[in-house]
Protein backbone atom coordinates (compact mmCIF):
# COMPACT_ATOMS: atom_id res chain seq x y z
CA UNK A 1 0.00 0.00 0.00
CA UNK A 2 1.29 3.45 -0.89
CA UNK A 3 0.16 7.04 -0.72
CA UNK A 4 -0.18 9.63 -3.48
CA UNK A 5 -1.01 13.30 -3.00
CA UNK A 6 -2.47 15.41 -5.80
CA UNK A 7 -3.05 19.13 -6.19
CA UNK A 8 -5.83 20.06 -8.59
CA UNK A 9 -5.71 23.65 -9.83
CA UNK A 10 -9.06 24.23 -11.59
CA UNK A 11 -9.78 26.86 -14.24
CA UNK A 12 -12.49 28.22 -11.93
CA UNK A 13 -11.24 31.36 -10.17
CA UNK A 14 -14.10 31.84 -7.70
CA UNK A 15 -13.30 30.15 -4.38
CA UNK A 16 -16.93 29.97 -3.25
CA UNK A 17 -18.06 28.34 -6.50
CA UNK A 18 -15.18 25.86 -6.32
CA UNK A 19 -15.91 25.02 -2.68
CA UNK A 20 -19.40 23.91 -3.70
CA UNK A 21 -18.53 22.05 -6.90
CA UNK A 22 -14.97 20.80 -6.38
CA UNK A 23 -15.73 17.96 -3.99
CA UNK A 24 -18.43 16.50 -6.24
CA UNK A 25 -16.08 16.67 -9.25
CA UNK A 26 -13.36 14.74 -7.40
CA UNK A 27 -15.78 12.16 -6.01
CA UNK A 28 -17.26 11.47 -9.45
CA UNK A 29 -13.80 10.79 -10.87
CA UNK A 30 -12.85 8.44 -8.01
CA UNK A 31 -16.19 6.59 -7.89
CA UNK A 32 -15.68 2.85 -8.17
CA UNK A 33 -11.90 2.87 -7.58
CA UNK A 34 -11.07 0.63 -4.57
CA UNK A 35 -8.96 2.96 -2.44
CA UNK A 36 -8.08 2.33 1.21
CA UNK A 37 -8.34 5.98 2.25
CA UNK A 38 -9.36 9.22 0.57
CA UNK A 39 -9.05 12.77 1.90
CA UNK A 40 -9.97 15.93 0.00
CA UNK A 41 -9.14 19.46 1.15
CA UNK A 42 -10.63 22.35 -0.81
CA UNK A 43 -10.01 26.07 -0.55
CA UNK A 44 -13.31 26.99 1.06
CA UNK A 45 -13.25 30.74 1.48
CA UNK A 46 -11.17 33.77 0.66
CA UNK A 47 -8.62 34.28 3.46
CA UNK A 48 -8.32 37.66 5.19
CA UNK A 49 -6.08 40.17 3.44
CA UNK A 50 -4.18 40.88 6.66
CA UNK A 51 -3.02 37.54 8.02
CA UNK A 52 -0.21 35.97 10.03
CA UNK A 53 -0.02 33.25 7.38
CA UNK A 54 0.81 34.14 3.74
CA UNK A 55 -2.29 32.51 2.24
CA UNK A 56 -2.70 32.01 -1.49
CA UNK A 57 -6.03 33.41 -2.65
CA UNK A 58 -6.78 30.86 -5.37
CA UNK A 59 -8.91 27.69 -5.41
CA UNK A 60 -7.10 24.36 -5.14
CA UNK A 61 -7.95 20.85 -4.03
CA UNK A 62 -5.48 18.63 -2.17
CA UNK A 63 -6.45 15.01 -2.78
CA UNK A 64 -4.68 12.41 -0.60
CA UNK A 65 -5.12 8.75 -1.51
CA UNK A 66 -3.81 5.46 -0.15
CA UNK A 67 -4.22 2.08 -1.81
CA UNK A 68 -2.65 -0.52 -4.04
CA UNK A 69 -0.41 0.46 -6.96
CA UNK A 70 -3.18 -0.46 -9.40
CA UNK A 71 -5.80 1.61 -7.57
CA UNK A 72 -3.51 4.62 -7.29
CA UNK A 73 -2.67 4.44 -10.99
CA UNK A 74 -6.37 4.28 -11.83
CA UNK A 75 -7.04 7.29 -9.60
CA UNK A 76 -4.23 9.26 -11.22
CA UNK A 77 -5.68 8.66 -14.67
CA UNK A 78 -9.20 9.51 -13.50
CA UNK A 79 -8.17 12.74 -11.79
CA UNK A 80 -6.14 13.66 -14.86
CA UNK A 81 -9.44 14.13 -16.70
CA UNK A 82 -10.46 16.99 -14.42
CA UNK A 83 -10.42 20.41 -16.10
CA UNK A 84 -7.42 22.59 -15.28
CA UNK A 85 -4.03 21.40 -14.05
CA UNK A 86 -3.25 18.30 -11.98
CA UNK A 87 0.02 17.75 -10.11
CA UNK A 88 0.85 14.65 -8.10
CA UNK A 89 3.54 13.02 -5.98
CA UNK A 90 4.34 9.74 -4.27
CA UNK A 91 4.86 10.51 -0.58
CA UNK A 92 5.88 8.99 2.73
CA UNK A 93 3.32 9.86 5.41
CA UNK A 94 3.75 10.36 9.14
CA UNK A 95 1.08 11.59 11.57
CA UNK A 96 2.32 13.43 14.68
CA UNK A 97 -1.30 14.22 15.69
CA UNK A 98 -4.21 12.04 14.56
CA UNK A 99 -6.68 13.77 12.25
CA UNK A 100 -9.89 14.68 14.14
CA UNK A 101 -13.38 13.76 13.01
CA UNK A 102 -14.09 17.44 12.40
CA UNK A 103 -11.96 20.53 11.89
CA UNK A 104 -13.25 23.99 11.06
CA UNK A 105 -10.20 24.78 8.92
CA UNK A 106 -7.05 23.07 7.69
CA UNK A 107 -3.84 24.78 6.66
CA UNK A 108 -2.36 23.08 3.60
CA UNK A 109 1.30 23.95 3.04
CA UNK A 110 3.59 22.92 0.19
CA UNK A 111 7.25 23.74 0.58
CA UNK A 112 10.87 23.23 -0.52
CA UNK A 113 13.96 23.04 1.62
CA UNK A 114 16.18 26.07 1.90
CA UNK A 115 18.74 25.89 -0.94
CA UNK A 116 21.62 26.56 1.47
CA UNK A 117 21.13 23.40 3.53
CA UNK A 118 21.42 19.71 2.66
CA UNK A 119 18.52 17.27 2.94
CA UNK A 120 19.64 15.56 6.21
CA UNK A 121 19.69 18.92 8.02
CA UNK A 122 16.37 19.86 6.41
CA UNK A 123 14.77 16.66 7.74
CA UNK A 124 16.31 17.17 11.20
CA UNK A 125 14.93 20.67 11.48
CA UNK A 126 11.53 19.75 10.07
CA UNK A 127 10.83 16.56 12.02
CA UNK A 128 12.79 16.95 15.25
CA UNK A 129 12.82 20.71 15.80
CA UNK A 130 9.95 22.37 13.97
CA UNK A 131 7.24 19.78 14.61
CA UNK A 132 7.59 19.87 18.43
CA UNK A 133 7.79 23.67 18.34
CA UNK A 134 4.65 23.89 16.18
CA UNK A 135 2.68 21.64 18.52
CA UNK A 136 3.85 23.69 21.50
CA UNK A 137 2.93 27.06 19.98
CA UNK A 138 -0.15 26.51 17.81
CA UNK A 139 -3.55 25.03 18.86
CA UNK A 140 -3.34 22.23 16.29
CA UNK A 141 -5.91 19.41 16.50
CA UNK A 142 -4.53 17.25 13.66
CA UNK A 143 -1.19 17.16 11.86
CA UNK A 144 -0.09 15.08 8.85
CA UNK A 145 3.40 15.28 7.31
CA UNK A 146 4.06 14.06 3.78
CA UNK A 147 7.66 13.76 2.64
CA UNK A 148 7.68 13.98 -1.15
CA UNK A 149 9.49 11.04 -2.76
CA UNK A 150 8.86 11.54 -6.48
CA UNK A 151 6.48 13.29 -8.91
CA UNK A 152 3.87 11.10 -10.62
CA UNK A 153 2.27 13.66 -12.96
CA UNK A 154 4.04 15.44 -15.77
CA UNK A 155 4.82 19.07 -14.95
CA UNK A 156 4.43 18.67 -11.17
CA UNK A 157 6.26 21.21 -9.03
CA UNK A 158 9.34 19.99 -7.14
CA UNK A 159 8.18 20.07 -3.51
CA UNK A 160 10.00 18.48 -0.58
CA UNK A 161 7.09 18.42 1.84
CA UNK A 162 3.30 18.74 1.98
CA UNK A 163 1.66 19.29 5.36
CA UNK A 164 -1.91 19.56 6.63
CA UNK A 165 -2.63 21.16 10.02
CA UNK A 166 -6.16 21.06 11.44
CA UNK A 167 -7.71 23.69 13.71
CA UNK A 168 -10.98 23.56 15.65
CA UNK A 169 -11.92 27.16 14.84
CA UNK A 170 -10.96 29.58 12.05
CA UNK A 171 -10.04 32.17 14.69
CA UNK A 172 -7.27 29.86 15.89
CA UNK A 173 -5.51 30.77 12.62
CA UNK A 174 -6.54 34.39 12.09
CA UNK A 175 -6.16 35.67 15.69
CA UNK A 176 -2.59 36.33 16.86
CA UNK A 177 -3.56 35.66 20.49
CA UNK A 178 -5.05 32.25 19.67
CA UNK A 179 -2.56 31.25 16.95
CA UNK A 180 0.36 31.94 19.30
CA UNK A 181 -1.33 30.68 22.50
CA UNK A 182 -1.90 33.54 24.90
CA UNK A 183 0.17 36.37 26.37
CA UNK A 184 3.42 35.34 24.67
CA UNK A 185 1.70 34.97 21.31
CA UNK A 186 3.81 37.52 19.43
CA UNK A 187 7.09 36.11 20.76
CA UNK A 188 5.96 32.58 19.95
CA UNK A 189 5.00 33.45 16.38
CA UNK A 190 8.31 35.28 15.84
CA UNK A 191 10.18 32.23 17.16
CA UNK A 192 8.33 29.96 14.75
CA UNK A 193 8.96 32.33 11.86
CA UNK A 194 12.69 32.48 12.50
CA UNK A 195 12.95 28.73 12.68
CA UNK A 196 10.92 28.21 9.50
CA UNK A 197 13.26 30.52 7.60
CA UNK A 198 16.23 28.35 8.65
CA UNK A 199 15.09 25.29 6.68
CA UNK A 200 12.36 26.31 4.20
CA UNK A 201 12.58 28.33 0.99
CA UNK A 202 10.05 31.03 1.89
CA UNK A 203 10.16 32.47 -1.62
CA UNK A 204 8.29 29.47 -3.01
CA UNK A 205 6.10 28.27 -0.13
CA UNK A 206 2.36 27.86 -0.82
CA UNK A 207 -0.21 27.91 1.99
CA UNK A 208 -3.98 27.54 1.57
CA UNK A 209 -6.92 27.92 3.93
CA UNK A 210 -9.03 24.83 3.32
CA UNK A 211 -11.78 22.62 4.66
CA UNK A 212 -11.67 18.82 4.65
Amino acid sequence: MGKHVFVWRPPESDIDVFARAGRDAVERRLDGIPLDATSVHLTHRTPPRLSLVPFRRTPVALVSLTGSDASLDAARLALGRLPGRLEGWRVDESIPVAVPAHAEVTLVTLFRRHPRIERPLFMQRWFHEHTPMTLEVHPITGYVRNVVLAPICEGSAEWDGIVTEDFADARDVTSLRLFGRGPRALANVIRIGRHVSSFLDLRTIETYLTRR
